[in-house]
């Protein structure tokens, strides 16, 4: 029995098909409301992780949820700003801005001894 000496090529996807567009942009996007977890694996162990649950109630656990979780970074202001107007553009709520913290103070500590402070005119080290 004679076998083929043609190679095999082993992990080679024939055809890939790839989209290509502006750089920078954002294309798409499906609302999945993302949940931290602890759960217990069939030997007790404890794992923390997260989850997505889509509209239709499919839930998604990451394989390597672990692993993702810990390397999660804030995104790029650019990558921020198409998310938030693909929100918008699709009626959406965006995330909302940080508020603001105070720089005056909003109680009377001494007893109207001292009306308002500002923070910045406070003397160092105190």
């Amino acid at each position: 029995m004679m076998q083929s000496t043609h190679p095999r090529q082993k992990g080679v996807t024939a055809n890939e098909i790839r989209q290509y567009g502006d750089p920078k942009t954002v294309g798409g996007l499906v609302k999945l409301d993302m949940y931290a977890i602890l759960y217990r694996d069939n030997d007790g162990l404890a794992h923390k992780s997260v989850v997505m649950i889509g509209d239709d109630g499919s839930v998604y656990l990451p394989r390597n949820g672990e692993e993702w979780s810990n390397q999660l970074a804030l995104a790029a202001p650019w990558l921020k700003d198409g998310v938030q107007k693909l929100l918008k553009e699709k009626g959406l709520a965006a995330a909302p801005e940080a508020e603001a913290l105070p720089t005056t103070d909003t109680v009377d500590v001494l007893g109207s001894e001292v009306a308002t402070t500002e923070a910045k005119d406070a003397p160092a080290g105190q």
